[in-house]
């Protein structure tokens, strides 16, 4: 099992956006580098999460994302833009299409495969437990969106419930990771009334 995980998730851990670390691995085939995220594409930010005094001194750590109002809550915080806190995204793209009242993030047009990360460290701090959730996934019979967690180098794949719990995490960097495989691959899909919703959400507890 753990050779399996390891193969479908990618555990190169991407930070602060050096040429080291946008390069890859420079071993092994293209497609095998590609199964495992190492092809050293995709645009690369400087966005690492990191939790405030407050957060630490509160023992939680909240993120939301809204794909109908492009925007995050981390706390009482919003900020806008779905690539505003994001480490990486290849191919991707957020449409709102006004015609079915709906929003969601794809593939760009003429792409057929994309990838999203967010990145966090907390700093050392013993996180005790993490809650997860990811809503609002549509897919054809060809199309596919995979999602997992990286704690360190330890990986564990999403379930198509989209919600997942973890406990006792030995690792204080946490990366989450999203690959599109298909252009027909909606993530986030919302009705653009449905008032406030999180799409997204990661629940850190120290």
């Amino acid at each position: 099992m753990k050779e399996l995980i390891e193969f479908i998730s990618p555990t190169m851990q991407i930070r602060d956006g050096s040429k080291i670390e946008e390069q890859g691995r420079t071993t092994g085939s293209e497609e095998w580098k590609k199964q495992r995220g190492e092809t050293g594409s995709g645009k690369l930010t400087k966005r690492l999460l990191v939790p405030t005094e407050k957060e630490i001194s509160e023992k939680m750590f909240s993120l939301e994302y809204d794909c109908a109002k492009d925007q995050y809550r981390r706390g009482v915080d919003l900020i806008k833009g779905w690539e505003s806190l994001v480490s990486k995204q290849k191919n991707v793209c957020r449409v709102v299409d006004q015609a079915n009242n709906v929003a969601y993030i794809c593939c760009q047009e003429g792409k057929t495969s994309g990838e999203i990360w967010w990145s966090f460290d907390f700093d050392g701090h013993l996180v005790k437990n993490i809650e997860f959730r990811l809503d609002g996934i549509k897919k054809n019979d060809d199309g596919v969106i995979r999602a997992i967690i990286c704690c360190g180098d330890i990986c564990t794949v999403i379930p198509s419930t989209g919600e997942l719990k973890m406990e006792m995490i030995e690792s204080s960097k946490v990366d989450v990771k999203i690959y599109f495989s298909s252009e027909d691959a909606q993530l986030f899909l919302i009705n653009l009334n449905s008032g406030d919703y999180a799409n997204f959400l990661v629940k850190v507890f120290f």
